[in-house]
C-alpha cells in the first residue's frame, strides 16, 4: 500500500479555532489515507485537527498501533510506501533522501518509488472529484464532517469496485473541452 495525508478545507470551527488553522492559512481537518494498487482505500484515519506532521498523524492512527502490536497479521510480508516525512521501519519505505550525492541505483529507486507511490495522490484526487463536497464544508460539525468523510471513502470504495467511472470521464471531457476552446480563441 501507500500512505500520505490530505487536507480537507472547513469553515472556521465554533470550538477550538486555532487548533483547525493550517500553515496553508485555511482552517482543515487531515484524512489520512491508505490506498492499494487499484486506488482503493484500505485503512483512514480521519478528523484530527490542524496541520500535522505526516508522521505524527500516522502514529496517532489505529492502523499504526495495530502494526506496532503485530505487524505480521496487518501487512503479512508487505510494506507502505511512504513519502520522505517518514521514517525508514520494517513496514514503511520513504524515497531516499536527495541532497545531490545518490547513486544511479538510488535515484532509479527513487523514480519507481514515485511512480507507485502516485497511486495514493490519485486515489485523494479521485475522492475529491467524486465527491466535492470534500473540497470544503460549511458545516461547523466537526462530527458530521468526519462522518462525511468516512463516508465519501467508503462510497469510493464501491465505485472504484463496480468500475463506476462515468464522473472521472465527465471531467476528462470537461478538461478536453477547456483546452479546445483555450486553443482556439489563441488562433
Amino acid at each position: 500500500g501507500a500512505i500520505d495525508g490530505s487536507h480537507i478545507k472547513i469553515i472556521c470551527p465554533v470550538e477550538n479555532k486555532q487548533a483547525y488553522f493550517n500553515r496553508k492559512k485555511y482552517y482543515s481537518v487531515l484524512l489520512q489515507g491508505i490506498v492499494n494498487a487499484d486506488k482503493k482505500f484500505i485503512d483512514i484515519h480521519c478528523g484530527e485537527p490542524r496541520s500535522m506532521h505526516d508522521a505524527r498523524l500516522f502514529k496517532k492512527s489505529i492502523f499504526y498501533r495495530l502494526i506496532m502490536a503485530d505487524e505480521s497479521t496487518i501487512i503479512p510480508g508487505g510494506v507502505l510506501l511512504v513519502d520522505s516525512a517518514y521514517a525508514e521501519s520494517k513496514f514503511l519505505v520513504p524515497p531516499f533522501k536527495d541532497y545531490g550525492n545518490l547513486s544511479a541505483e538510488q535515484l532509479k529507486f527513487n523514480f519507481l518509488h514515485s511512480s507507485t507511490r502516485i497511486v495514493v495522490e490519485n486515489a485523494f484526487g479521485l475522492l475529491k472529484c467524486r465527491f466535492r463536497r470534500l473540497k470544503f464544508f460549511e458545516s461547523p460539525n466537526i462530527g458530521f464532517i468526519t462522518n462525511c468523510i468516512v463516508a465519501a471513502c467508503v462510497l469510493h470504495n464501491i465505485c472504484i469496485s463496480e468500475n463506476d467511472y462515468w464522473e472521472i470521464e465527465y471531467l476528462d471531457d470537461e478538461i478536453d473541452n477547456m483546452q479546445n476552446s483555450t486553443h482556439s480563441d489563441e488562433r
